[in-house]
């Protein structure tokens, strides 16, 4: 199963469907991210990362949910 075949899937469960799903992923175009986060992925990390890379953007996402 790919990463955009367990997003849907997280999706489309009720009790999963507001799970936060980050993209990690060795795919790393110019527009990768923004189609990331167009198909409803919270995050998007491109490989390799190290774990101040991943780390941040849990932050980032946290204090989104957050404000919100």
């Amino acid at each position: 199963m790919s990463g955009w075949e367990v997003l849907a899937a997280i999706r489309r469960d009720e009790s999963l469907a507001n799970t936060l799903v980050i993209a990690i992923t060795a795919y790393a175009m110019d527009n990768d991210r923004e189609q990331a986060l167009a198909a409803g992925f919270d995050g998007y990390i491109s490989k390799p990362f190290d774990l101040f890379t991943f780390v941040a953007e849990v932050e980032r996402i946290a204090l989104q949910c957050m404000s919100h």
